[in-house]
């Protein structure tokens, strides 16, 4: 099982929103520690959810101020055969 995590910066111009960060996750727990770790960088001015999908979790970092969403992570799963 590899775990990718892809990051959406919405401060970004578009053409370079999207990002993987960090190397492929042996855990769905790494995968957490690289989110939380790059969500550290804007905790006190952002609010934090986190949400199960049909594709594995997803982070959102959302304004305190103004509600903005900023930045989304998408932490997904592809199985070895």
């Amino acid at each position: 099982m590899i775990i990718t995590v892809v990051e959406r910066n919405y401060k970004l111009p578009e053409a370079y929103r999207e990002r993987y960060i960090g190397s492929p996750c042996q855990s769905w727990d790494e995968a957490r520690e690289l989110v939380c770790a790059h969500l550290a960088e804007v905790e006190d001015e952002a609010d934090f959810c986190m949400e199960h999908t049909s594709r594995g979790r997803e982070y959102r970092a959302t304004s305190k101020l103004t509600g903005e969403l900023f930045r989304e992570y998408f932490v997904s799963c592809v199985e070895l055969y």
